[in-house]
């Protein structure tokens, strides 16, 4: 039986015929609609579209952008004039972090020397709120962008 299948299959690639892919499966055309005649001018049919969810890659918000920019590559007496005296230090392996607690929310600052000269630079941020939801965070990025806002703008009136 099995010779026999063979030598079957073996007639059709003497003849020439292969056997064919398969189709590709085909996608629905959007449905064409006449255009409204007192919006438009031409009167070719106009095809209604549907809108496509299309996943984007995370991006920062613009607050947190502007926080980066203000906080992160500061040495620490350039933190103490943009925050003042945090709430409390801590220092652990080759690293400080400082703390900035303002009501519900945290502002943890993780400072690192730098290689060649000592001097310790604030190499990243995190904000926490009490009930660690995204909505209280968001809120309390708003608050520090106020917090270093301010602060901004006193340094300005002193220089």
């Amino acid at each position: 039986m099995l010779a026999a299948l063979l030598v079957l299959s073996g007639c059709d690639m003497l003849n020439g015929t292969e056997p064919k892919p398969p189709e590709p499966p085909r996608v629905a055309e959007p449905a064409l609609t006449a255009p409204d005649a007192e919006h438009s001018e031409s009167a070719a049919p106009v095809r209604k579209t549907h809108p496509h969810h299309v996943a984007r890659p995370a991006t920062p918000r613009p607050s947190e952008e502007s926080l980066s920019r203000q906080l992160v590559g500061l040495t620490e007496p350039e933190m103490l004039l943009l925050m003042g005296n945090p709430s409390r230090k801590e220092a652990g392996g080759p690293g400080r972090h400082w703390i900035y607690r303002d009501g519900p929310c945290d502002l943890i600052v993780a400072f690192y020397a730098d290689v060649e000269t000592r001097i310790f630079r604030s190499l990243s941020y995190e904000v926490r709120n009490d009930d660690n939801s995204e909505q209280g965070r968001r809120s309390c990025m708003v608050e520090l962008e106020h917090r270093i806002g301010s602060g901004r703008a006193e340094q300005a009136g002193k220089d």
